[in-house]
């Protein structure tokens, strides 16, 4: 595997939901509440969050912090965010966009490969039946 896989500097919102344990209306009330931060948008149709933001959030919250600390937190990520430079930012949606073109590679690579199984499998189904 790519290790730039591992390097990814944003998480998606269905992962955060996965770490919490916690459904799509939950995530929103908690960044309406302050106790996430916002997604960033990295594209019309993207938004992710930054990983190093996510992994402070998901350490307090393990490390049993009180809301209050968490939505200070939350504030301190938002104002370090509007502090970085522009280029940072978009480095990392170029950098995004360049690992999701390669997912879709590998996925239409393997979709090719399996495509003939599936069909020698259904072939083999009718002929049985």
């Amino acid at each position: 595997m790519d290790n730039q896989i591992f390097s990814d500097p944003f998480v998606r919102n269905r992962a955060i939901q996965n770490d919490y344990g916690i459904c799509s209306a939950t995530r929103q009330n908690w960044v309406n509440q302050g106790l996430l931060t916002r997604p960033v948008h990295l594209s019309a149709q993207m938004v992710a969050t930054p990983r190093s933001e996510h992994s402070a959030l998901l350490a307090a919250r393990r490390a049993g912090q009180s809301e209050d600390f968490i939505k200070s937190l939350v504030k301190q990520l938002h104002g370090k965010r509007n502090a970085e430079p522009l280029d940072s930012v978009e480095e990392s949606a170029r950098e995004l966009r360049s690992l999701a073109a390669k997912l879709r590679a590998q996925k239409a690579a393997l979709a090719s490969v399996r495509s003939p199984n599936r069909k020698s499998r259904v072939g083999q189904e009718q002929v049985a039946a």
